[in-house]
């Protein structure tokens, strides 16, 4: 009886979940069309999965899974049909083109986790080749997190992050503030080239990683957008999406040469780029910075705040300032 209890929610929180990926696909389409930023349904779905169905875990991750990443996938798969589109390659092809490689790449990502799950240590501190699994920690953490533990004792009332629930009134304000201002001011330069979903999204896109992991990419958009396309037309229209391509996939296949022919074989290349002073081989040990304890909670609000303004402050120089569509980095 209670198997089947358990079997009977697991479905329901599937249609639920496509349910969920319906509703929302079309108006977070049309803000990818404009911004070329997607708009990600994974935090609302643990938010409504969780409080659903609370302290089952499996559960939430199956409503998390299919409102989330169907959603995501169906974007994906536009955003494809798009870019043929523009490129006039006929609808047919397109599809099957990426049929058949969805298909092939089913069997090619089971072989691939087949293969990792063999070695040795795999998904801990001392994995060999870096393997520690980041993303599927944080899929994992997420699921005790929202699933076992639940929203309600994390964002309820008396939860420590109770607070942090008035972003969803502060993000609808905002975006009614730009709204009558872009109507006060229809031809103001600024609230023309400045969009609100890339300022609130800026600090979730790039964190946790560090300017290392932005930076580089900052000054060749500007001078491929500030300067190529002014000065060289004809040439920026023919080569700039192919050359950030090529940008793309070249690091691709770098990963997997030097995988295969350093890591792999335990080859260890001294330079400046790995070495860094005060720290050693192990990676957990370069920080940069540690918080101190007994940080109370208004401290850490704030101290979250400054981290998200600073990211959010690079993004919008990123996209405003130098008036650089998002696009190309999503080509």
């Amino acid at each position: 009886m209670a198997e089947g209890n358990i079997r009977a929610a697991h479905n329901a929180v599937v249609l639920y979940g496509i349910a969920l990926c319906l509703l929302f696909v079309v108006p977070i389409g049309i803000i990818a069309a404009m911004t070329g930023i997607e708009v990600t349904l994974n935090v609302i779905a643990e938010f409504i999965g969780g409080v659903w169905v609370e302290g089952n875990a499996i559960a939430m991750c199956f409503f998390k899974g299919y409102g989330y990443v169907t959603c995501a996938h169906a974007l994906s798969f536009t955003r494809d049909l798009k870019l043929a589109h523009y490129l006039k390659i006929p609808q047919r092809f397109t599809f099957w083109a990426q049929m058949v490689p969805t298909l092939a790449s089913t069997f090619i990502s089971i072989a691939v986790l087949q293969y990792q799950v063999g070695i040795e240590k795999v998904c801990t501190e001392d994995a060999p080749f870096r393997l520690k699994c980041a993303g599927i920690n944080t899929f994992f953490t997420a699921a005790v997190f929202w699933g076992t533990v639940g929203p309600r004792k994390v964002f309820g009332v008396g939860g420590p992050y109770a607070v942090t629930l008035v972003g969803f009134p502060i993000g609808c304000v905002v975006v009614a503030i730009f709204y009558f201002l872009s109507k006060k001011w229809p031809k103001n330069a600024v609230l023309r080239n400045a969009h609100p979903v890339l300022m609130l999204r800026g600090g979730l896109r790039w964190s946790p990683g560090t300017l290392a992991y932005v930076w580089p990419g900052v000054p060749v958009a500007a001078f491929s957008w500030s300067y190529l396309k002014k000065r060289f037309l004809p040439f920026w229209s023919k080569y700039n999406y192919i050359i950030s391509a090529a940008f793309s996939c070249a690091i691709a296949i770098a990963a997997v040469v030097i995988f295969f022919a350093l890591n792999f074989n335990g080859v260890e290349l001294e330079w400046w780029g790995n070495d860094t002073p005060g720290c050693d081989s192990r990676p957990e040990t370069c920080k940069l910075k540690t918080l101190p304890e007994g940080l109370d909670e208004s401290q850490m609000l704030v101290f979250e705040f400054l981290t998200l303004l600073s990211f959010s402050s690079i993004y919008v120089s990123y996209t405003t300032i130098y008036k650089l569509p998002v696009q190309v980095i999503n080509v």
